[in-house]
C-alpha cells in the first residue's frame, strides 16, 4: 500500500481526485471512482487496486485547529484576477506546510460544493469545496494555476493553494 502526502488527481480524466490506486498492466495508477468503475467494466484483469492512503487526511484536524491555522497566515491578493477578488496562500509560504496539506484535506472532507464558473465567478463550471471560517473570508483549496493560460484553468495537479474570499 501506498500512502501519499496528498490526495492526487486522477490520472485518467485528469478533474476528479484520486481515491483508488490500481495497477493496470502492472503500472500504478491513481484513478478516481468513475475511472475505476469504467476499467472494471472495459478489463477483467485490472490488477491490484486498493483505496488510496493520504497522510494529510489522518492528521485527525479539528475546526478550531483549521481556524487557528488559517486566522495565523498571511494570505496575498491576487493581482492577475481583479474580476475576482481573492487572496491565497501557497504551501511553500505556508509558517507551517504539513498543516496546510492537512488544512487542504479538511475542507476537502467538510467544505460546501459549490460550482464555479469563471465567467460569471458562480453557477455552472468546477465544484470547489468551499469552508466559511466565520472569519468573514470563505477558504477553498486549487491547485497551482498554467503558465500563460487564464487563470482559472489549473495544472494537472493536486490542489496546494488555499484561496479565499470575502463571504456573502
Amino acid at each position: 500500500m501506498t500512502a501519499y502526502l496528498i490526495r492526487p488527481v486522477c490520472v485518467l480524466c485528469a478533474d476528479r481526485p484520486a481515491d483508488w490506486e490500481a495497477e493496470p498492466y502492472g503500472c500504478r495508477a491513481a484513478i478516481c471512482d468513475k475511472c475505476r468503475d469504467g476499467l472494471l467494466r472495459a478489463y477483467a484483469e485490472l490488477g491490484h487496486v486498493e483505496p488510496i492512503v493520504v497522510g494529510a487526511a489522518d492528521a485527525s484536524m479539528t475546526d478550531a485547529m483549521v481556524r487557528a491555522y488559517l486566522a495565523g497566515q498571511d494570505f496575498k491578493h491576487a493581482r492577475t484576477v481583479p474580476e475576482h477578488p481573492h487572496e491565497y496562500l501557497l504551501v511553500t509560504r505556508s509558517t507551517q506546510p504539513w498543516t496546510h496539506l492537512c488544512v487542504i484535506e479538511w475542507i476537502a472532507e467538510h467544505g460546501r460544493p459549490e460550482q464555479w464558473n469563471p465567467a460569471s465567478g458562480r453557477g455552472r463550471g468546477t465544484t470547489y469545496r468551499y469552508f466559511d471560517a466565520g472569519d468573514g473570508w470563505e477558504y477553498w483549496a486549487t491547485p497551482p494555476a498554467s503558465y500563460g493560460a487564464p487563470s482559472w484553468r489549473q495544472t494537472f495537479g493536486a490542489p496546494t493553494i488555499i484561496n479565499r474570499r470575502r463571504a456573502g
